[in-house]
């Protein structure tokens, strides 16, 4: 069975662009942290978005936050 959380962002962020390979429409991206992404990002799997303030802090992690669910919802039987 397979759980959906509902209203949940999908995207992890923010990330810089650093650099752009226009012949594969990839990109490297490292996180505000300034720490550098081992691969390159394809284009589909980005959205773009706009501060009024540069963030100083990430705002959302869906690996972090599913990892922590579980670890709430943990079926015995």
């Amino acid at each position: 069975m397979k759980v959906v959380m509902v209203w949940e962002p999908i995207y992890k962020g923010p990330y810089v662009v650093v650099n752009k390979n226009s012949n594969f429409g990839t990109y490297q991206l490292e996180t505000i942290q300034e720490k550098l992404l081992n691969s390159w990002v394809h284009v589909d799997r980005l959205a773009k978005v706009n501060f009024d303030t540069e963030p100083t802090t990430p705002w959302f992690d869906p690996t972090a936050r599913r990892r922590e669910w579980r670890g709430r919802n943990v079926i015995t039987s």
